[in-house]
């Protein structure tokens, strides 16, 4: 029975999570546009922080979905 809950939960996070990344990838683009507007470094390290965050996010969602399947 538990199983089951854990499939399920995994497969609902992997639904939610396309629009999310895809969320998260317009603000990362966002945020390099105004990097290349300005030339501020911190606006750089956002961009970078977010990218690397978001790939995170996103194997950990198919690691889970391995997992569950």
């Amino acid at each position: 029975m538990a199983d089951r809950v854990y499939v399920a939960q995994v497969l609902s996070l992997l639904s939610s999570m396309t629009p999310s990344a895809l969320m998260a990838m317009i603000f990362i683009i966002n945020v390099g546009v105004a990097y290349d507007v300005t030339a501020d470094p911190r606006l750089l390290a956002v961009d970078v922080a977010g990218s690397i965050f978001n790939v995170w996010r996103i194997a950990a969602v198919l690691v889970l979905r391995g997992l569950a399947s």
